[in-house]
């Protein structure tokens, strides 16, 4: 490549950087909370959000468990079953039915995102203690990209 070539070739990867901040400064980042009203739903719909809750839970516990040996980053969320102790401190498995991949993603980011708060809080000089479980699981981050695939951007359950 001439140094006329790499030259021509810093000018057009400089001119889309700048078209990419022209567009960025236009758009507007939107969050759209979601409360379920439960009294227009049938008994299998009320079910089925209420398990989503149980099972995001459930999951969360597992996966502060499981932290306790490996990296988060090797927890794989294409598990169909978790593991966590009962009222008598048994071991119990657990088949997830309701969660979705897309919701098992985000219950790890959301762990990801605890421990970079309470890495920052430590940093402060602050002091920390590890993740605790959860015993009650009230909402779930949707990802979604596109503002014209869907509204929805945080399922939450403070409405039940």
């Amino acid at each position: 490549m001439t140094e006329a070539e790499r030259l021509a070739k810093n000018e057009r990867i400089r001119e889309t950087g700048n078209a990419t901040k022209l567009r960025r400064k236009e758009q507007i980042c939107r969050v759209w909370r979601v409360k379920i009203d439960f009294s227009h739903l049938n008994s299998y719909q009320q079910n089925a959000i209420k398990m989503l809750f149980v099972e995001a839970k459930k999951l969360h516990n597992d996966i502060i468990t499981f932290m306790k040996e490996h990296d988060i980053n090797d927890y794989d969320y294409k598990i169909r079953t978790v593991h966590n102790l009962d009222k008598d401190k048994q071991p119990v498995t657990h088949e997830l039915e309701y969660i979705s991949s897309q919701m098992k993603q985000a219950v790890i980011q959301d762990i990801k995102n605890s421990m970079k708060a309470l890495n920052a809080a430590k940093n402060k000089g602050r002091v920390v203690g590890a993740l605790k479980y959860k015993s009650d699981y009230m909402s779930i981050n949707l990802q979604q990209h596109m503002a014209a695939m869907s509204p929805f951007r945080n399922l939450s359950r403070a409405g039940m």
